[in-house]
């Protein structure tokens, strides 16, 4: 049976770095928002937050329809994103859902720490992610999202990755890898 696999989280939570080693190692299909964001960033461009607001939307709604392809063929698929809890509402709708088992995991972490990581990366980052950049910790805070758990879909795997090294990837991937064998 195929798996849905969500990642999703704070900002600089590590949702990217370790879904796309997930789904190397899982050999799942894995479709990052980032990843997605930059390319119609390049191809569509945009001139305000206004309009960037508009590339996220059709980035998630590119992972949604991709996600609900690969899951009617019976393939697994991973999305990854800082997804809003009105996205996961929208995604509780697709009708494969119905049919496959879905593992959310969830990761987060300590504000402080989450914060230097993103001023670490931001100098090197996509100019698609710079239409509001986070100047000081309480702006950076403010932009966590407050999830309730009944935003999250099927089995929830909860991750604090503000000490994060390989002994915890490989607890990540032991427990991703228990779910897909189910």
């Amino acid at each position: 049976m195929a798996k849905l696999i969500i990642i999703t989280g704070d900002p600089a939570a590590m949702k990217s770095t370790i879904s796309k080693r997930l789904s190397a190692d899982l050999s799942i299909a894995s479709f990052n928002k980032d990843d997605i964001k930059e390319i119609l960033g390049d191809v569509v461009g945009f001139s305000d937050r206004h309009e960037n607001i508009r590339l996220s939307k059709a980035t998630f709604a590119v992972m949604k329809e991709a996600a609900e392809q690969l899951l009617a063929q019976n393939a697994s698929v991973m999305i990854e994103s800082n997804f809003k809890p009105y996205e996961f509402e929208l995604l509780k709708e697709l009708p494969e859902l119905k049919k496959h088992q879905v593992l959310t995991l969830v990761l987060s972490g300590d504000p402080e720490v989450l914060f230097k990581r993103y001023l670490e990366r931001e100098p090197s980052r996509h100019f698609v992610h710079k239409s509001v950049a986070f100047n000081d910790l309480e702006s950076f805070a403010r932009a966590m999202i407050d999830y309730q758990d009944s935003d999250f879909i099927g089995t929830v795997l909860k991750v604090d990755t503000s000490t994060f090294g390989e002994d915890d990837y490989q607890a990540i991937l032991a427990s991703v890898r228990r779910f897909i064998d189910e």
